[in-house]
């Protein structure tokens, strides 16, 4: 291996738990797992994995139709290839969002929907 592998375990409570609030909550912690992403991703690659109780629905998660073909990107900027995700799930929650910005501000890959198990 090239790079180091951080491992980043985490859970995000229900918005609607009991235990849930204004300080402990999934937004939060939403907030503060991307920190955490961005400064172990200057130190190596990051496998981001948990209960996020956030719900995209049928979102790529992904950047649809990426490419630097417009616009001038960095050198190490990877652009996406759009691998389709197969969900049953057909709903979205407050959560998804921050969820799905957190996913594609740090170029990461859901892998749920995309693979077998």
């Amino acid at each position: 291996l090239n790079n180091d592998i951080y491992l980043i375990n985490v859970y995000a409570r229900p918005h609607n738990s009991s235990a849930t609030s204004e300080i402990n909550n999934g937004k939060e912690t939403l907030l503060k797992t991307d920190e955490i992403v961005n400064i172990y991703q200057e130190k190596g690659e990051v496998i981001l994995c948990g209960d996020f109780n956030s719900r995209i629905g049928e979102s790529p998660g992904m950047i649809e139709q990426d490419s630097n073909e417009f616009i001038n990107l960095p050198d190490d900027y990877t652009p996406d290839t759009l691998v389709p995700r197969c969900s049953q799930d057909k709903v979205t929650n407050m959560y998804g969002t921050l969820f799905l910005n957190l996913i594609l501000n740090n170029q990461l890959t859901i892998l749920n929907g995309r693979t077998l198990g």
